[in-house]
């Protein structure tokens, strides 16, 4: 039996990550030591507090906490933020968590709004365990991808703009920053592409041949194909700087809308 995310649990971790976002937005605009330790602080408070509610979750399912939209939603944010403290030198970007912490809270506050809603997926085969677990690390990559982005066009606004200030020194080089976005972006495609893959073997074994026909598939399939273009103009440098860094956050957003939409509104056996 599938245990649906209930919304007051997870009130509490997101209140956190949402304290920390403001934080470290602050951080990012004004500086300051103070608020730049109390955002890394409150995201940590946040991320264990996240933790202990999926975790506990994924004991007494015995499975990971993929059953539903907002169980996907709420370990991606839990992803990103548990993958922050790392990513940050690895990267070379100490500012991520200014763009990467608010992404996955509103990742969070979907999944709040959305619990309940949609279907639910029990399978545990193997190939549908690899779907999920595919699906969660490509997820947690786009949306690495578009904290960079929204970085990128930030920073190349201020640029343009000539605006000197805590935001300009605080955030790395433009090329630091693409070349940051289009790494993240390809091994997302990696990972979804894998994901899809593994999928599509568990509903051929589930669901014969009747499966393609589903929305969730359709719109997962859309989002491959847009970000299928995404990292062959990149590769080919047919669409290079803003252009290209615009139409990947823009990609992470059809993303969302082909995974949420499907699921939440059309139905289907998915």
């Amino acid at each position: 039996m599938t245990v649906a995310v209930s919304p007051w649990i997870v009130a509490a971790p997101l209140a956190l990550l949402t304290a920390a976002s403001a934080l470290a937005i602050l951080h990012l605009f004004r500086g300051g030591e103070r608020s730049g330790r109390a955002a890394r602080l409150l995201t940590l408070a946040g991320t264990g507090a996240l933790a202990a509610v999926l975790g506990t979750m994924a004991l007494r399912e015995r499975r990971l906490p993929v059953a539903d939209v907002s169980q996907v939603l709420l370990s991606v944010a839990l992803m990103a933020c548990a993958a922050l403290p790392a990513l940050e030198p690895l990267l070379r970007l100490p500012s991520l968590g200014a763009f990467l912490v608010p992404t996955a809270t509103a990742l969070g506050w979907t999944a709040f709004l959305s619990a309940g809603q949609g279907r639910t997926w029990q399978s545990r085969e193997l190939w549908m365990s690899l779907h999920g677990i595919l699906g969660l690390a490509g997820f947690c990559a786009f949306a690495v991808a578009f904290a960079t982005a929204a970085m990128y066009l930030l920073q190349e606004r201020q640029l343009r703009r000539r605006r000197p200030g805590h935001v300009l020194e605080a955030l790395p080089s433009l090329e630091a920053l693409d070349r940051t976005c289009a790494r993240a972006t390809v091994l997302g495609f990696l990972f979804f592409t894998a994901s899809l893959a593994a999928g599509a073997a568990a509903a051929a074994q589930a669901w014969s041949g009747a499966w393609m026909h589903e929305p969730v598939v359709v719109g997962s399939l859309a989002s491959w194909v847009a970000y299928a273009f995404l990292v062959a103009s990149r590769g080919t440098g047919r669409l290079q700087g803003r252009t290209i860094t615009a139409l990947g956050a823009a990609g992470f957003v059809l993303y969302l809308a082909g995974f949420l939409v499907p699921a939440l509104l059309l139905g289907g056996a998915h």
